[in-house]
């Protein structure tokens, strides 16, 4: 469900500071246990821990205590961040439109 997207969500950002997977292990069984544990490296201390805070709540183990999207749109990390480059994402929003090309017998 969409727990899962979340968890995966985490485990994307976790990967892009730290470098690495959150988890890892010489084998499947070894990863099943170390996922299930949720027990990972600290990301880099050159984060934020705001966003090594958010990164724990998206990898959460129990599906029910992860944040929604909504909730994620919310966290002050998220919030703080987005109206830090709030300027770029809106150009970058208009020249993403534009490389969307539609076929003309689109009906």
């Amino acid at each position: 469900d969409k727990s899962s997207d979340i968890w995966s969500l985490g485990a994307v950002l976790y990967e892009m500071t730290a470098l690495s997977p959150p988890f890892t292990a010489k084998d499947m069984k070894g990863l099943f246990q170390k996922v299930v544990k949720g027990v990972y490296p600290k990301i880099p201390t050159m984060y934020s821990s705001d966003l090594s805070g958010m990164i724990s709540n998206l990898l959460q183990v129990d599906p029910k205590k992860r944040p929604s999207a909504e909730q994620i749109l919310h966290m002050p990390v998220f919030i703080a961040k987005y109206n830090e480059h709030r300027d770029d994402l809106d150009g970058m929003h208009d020249d993403l439109l534009g490389t969307i090309k539609l076929p003309r017998n689109l009906a």
